[in-house]
C-alpha cells in the first residue's frame, strides 16, 4: 500500500532539493518513492533525513 507523505514534508523535501517541484513522495512498504506528476517516472529516494519525516505536523491526538 502506498501512502503519500504529508504536504509539509513534501515542501521540506523540495526546499532541501531532495525532490523536484514536479515530484511527490510516497511510502511504499519500507521504501520512499518519488514520482514525477507530469511524466509518471518513479525513482527510489534514499537520502531523506528522518527529522524531516518525523517532524511532520500531520499528527493526530489519540483520545482515550
Amino acid at each position: 500500500m502506498r501512502v503519500l507523505l504529508p504536504e509539509d514534508v513534501q515542501r521540506n523535501l523540495r526546499i532541501n532539493n531532495i525532490i523536484t517541484a514536479t515530484e511527490v513522495v510516497y511510502k511504499f512498504g519500507d521504501l520512499f518513492v518519488a514520482e514525477n506528476t507530469i511524466t509518471g517516472e518513479k525513482r527510489n529516494v534514499q537520502n531523506i533525513p528522518l527529522h524531516i519525516v518525523e517532524g511532520s505536523s500531520d499528527r493526530s491526538l489519540l483520545k482515550g
